[in-house]
Order: structure tokens, then C-alpha cells, then sequence
């Protein structure tokens, strides 16, 4: 969370999970006021597969990283 906010990014924690299942959850941030190539870099710096882009009135997209 320290190296979000230190790139000027205010963002909320949360936990990733399935209560459905016995697979453990694992931390997530919903980062505001970012653009789209903002979040892609920044995924990209935390070597993440994929994150969830939402905009307000619109249908979230979940966004694959191609490295």
C-alpha cells in the first residue's frame, strides 16, 4: 500500500475471496482516480496477471496483461 501511495495514488484495501470455497483470499486495492494506462503500468510494477477496471456507469472489464 506504501509504494501506491508513494506514486501519488490514493487506494482502499480489500480481500479477494470466494465464500464458496476454501481457497484463502488475498489483498487487493482499489485505486482511485487513475486512468486506464495508469493502472496498466502499475499492475505491470506489481507483476499482476490481470486487474479489474471500473468506471462509474459502466460494466467492469477485467484487463489481462500481456508481458
Amino acid at each position: 500500500l506504501s509504494k501506491i501511495k508513494s506514486n501519488g495514488y490514493q487506494a482502499l484495501k480489500g480481500i479477494g475471496n470466494n465464500p464458496n470455497s476454501d481457497w484463502e483470499g488475498e489483498e487487493s486495492y482499489a485505486i482511485l482516480d487513475i486512468n486506464k494506462n495508469q493502472a496498466l503500468e502499475l499492475a505491470k510494477n506489481f507483476e499482476q496477471n490481470a486487474f479489474v477496471w471500473v468506471q462509474k456507469n459502466k460494466k467492469s472489464e477485467l484487463v489481462f496483461i500481456d508481458y
